[in-house]
């Protein structure tokens, strides 16, 4: 065999071999991969199995402790034992046992969280009750005193909803904290505790009180017998216009007649909610000049607020108003026409006489304004 015949051998077989070697690599690779692969889903079956055995164990204690007072109530014996054992629960030792891994109190105290949120009454008193004496209260503390800002709003709206009002001190130096959701929260349960006394953070807001926070005061107000509270009429002179927004709310709300002069000079603020929102305050405190008080500032506003203002005579305008909201009929906007003809119609006995007496109600566009008043008053 020749030299040249020779090297072909050595080269065929050397391609032979690097094949051979790829091949091998190939099988191996995929082999580890699906050993991997196994090796996972063994790791996230057994997660899961694990995480639906707590949460078996969370909701069967949380059900226990609901119904605690029905079940345990059966005889008179069992009654003054619960009395002078302060309503303490049976805790198996398995559960104390897992109260020991972190995961599983996790677990535990967001479902009794998400009970307590839906519970009121002797049973959102026991699932109290039960936080405490499993002392997750410790553990929510050690949340808020976290660096994670997350973990701290978590912390102290947990605190809120179990209504453990002992942390009050705990949770004031964050109502003005920077971060937007852990004030939000610390805002939101020293309402929760205090009531509306718990809204003099107010007065010295330092950052915007948002819309959707508004909406949660005042849902947490809501939920409490109405008080002759005072500050607002401080609020309304705040530099921060989300104050006065909020304080005009409540005022409008809460019927505060007493301060319908206070909402009247907030008709000159530069902020455009603030004067919408005084606008919306004076036809709930509307007096016998509310009318002629919001006409004067009509020129003043923008197209919003000047619908506002026409809404609002629309409730409270007598004939005295007629040649006024005529006069808008003239206006560019067909907005406003058609709330001025909606607000004539409205008025008195004869505002839809007055309406069709107008001079060019036989013209475009006040024929259709007009017809569709007709059609809405019926």
């Amino acid at each position: 065999m020749n030299y040249p015949e020779i090297s072909s051998l050595i080269n065929f077989h050397s391609w032979i071999f690097g094949i051979g070697v790829v091949i091998f690599l190939f099988v191996v690779t995929i082999l580890i991969i699906c050993i991997y692969i196994l090796i996972y889903l063994y790791i996230v079956n057994k997660r899961e199995s694990k995480f639906e055995r707590w949460k078996f164990i969370s909701d069967t204690l949380i059900r226990k402790s609901i119904f605690f007072e029905e079940d345990e109530s059966a005889s008179s014996g069992n009654l003054l034992l619960k009395v002078l054992e302060v309503n303490t629960f049976h805790i198996p030792d398995r559960v104390k046992k897992l109260l020991q891994n972190p995961h599983f109190k996790h677990v535990l105290i967001t479902d009794l969280i998400a009970a307590r949120q839906n519970m009121t009454g002797a049973a959102g008193q026991n699932l109290k009750n039960l936080f405490k004496q499993l002392e997750l209260d410790k553990e929510v503390i050690l949340m808020i005193k976290s660096n994670s800002w997350y973990l701290k709003a978590a912390g102290i709206q947990y605190l809120g909803v179990m209504e453990m009002v002992e942390h009050m001190n705990l949770i004031l130096p964050y109502i003005n904290n920077e971060r937007g959701l852990i004030r939000v929260e610390a805002q939101n349960t020293v309402v929760k505790f205090s009531g509306f006394e718990g809204l003099r953070f107010l007065d010295s807001a330092a950052f915007l009180i948002t819309e959707w926070q508004q909406i949660k005061l005042l849902e947490e107000l809501s939920q409490l017998p109405g008080e002759n509270f005072t500050g607002i009429d401080k609020w309304l002179k705040s530099s921060n216009y989300s104050v006065v927004v909020f304080a005009l709310k409540l005022a409008r709300n809460y019927f505060r007649f007493e301060l319908y002069d206070n909402v009247i000079s907030c008709l000159r603020h530069k902020n455009d909610e603030v004067r919408r929102q005084a606008i919306l305050a004076a036809k709930e405190l509307q007096t016998a000049a509310t009318a002629s008080d919001l006409i004067k500032f009509y020129g003043l506003e923008n197209e919003k607020n000047k619908l506002a203002i026409i809404k609002v005579l629309e409730d409270v305008g007598t004939d005295a108003e007629f040649s006024f909201l005529t006069a808008i009929l003239d206006e560019a906007s067909n907005q406003l026409k058609m709330a001025a003809a909606k607000a004539i119609a409205a008025i008195g006995d004869n505002g839809m006489e007055t309406l069709e007496s107008y001079p060019n109600a036989d013209r475009y566009p006040y024929n259709q304004i007009i017809s569709q008043v007709k059609a809405e008053m019926k």
